[in-house]
């Protein structure tokens, strides 16, 4: 389940222009913090900097 929702979470960060708080809310996460952690454990990078990366 997790990895669906950091997949999605990709996704999103990658193709959409939504702040990483909405980004958080519609992967299921009620806490933005929470979710950059559980993103930084599953891709080495926080969500900004993998919106960078990409780019």
């Amino acid at each position: 389940m997790q990895s669906l929702r950091i997949e999605k979470a990709k996704d999103l960060i990658l193709n959409f222009n939504q702040e990483i708080g909405e980004v958080a809310n519609a992967v299921g996460y009620k806490f933005h913090g929470s979710f950059s952690e559980m993103f930084k454990r599953a891709t080495d990078f926080t969500p900004n900097e993998f919106r960078k990366s990409a780019f």
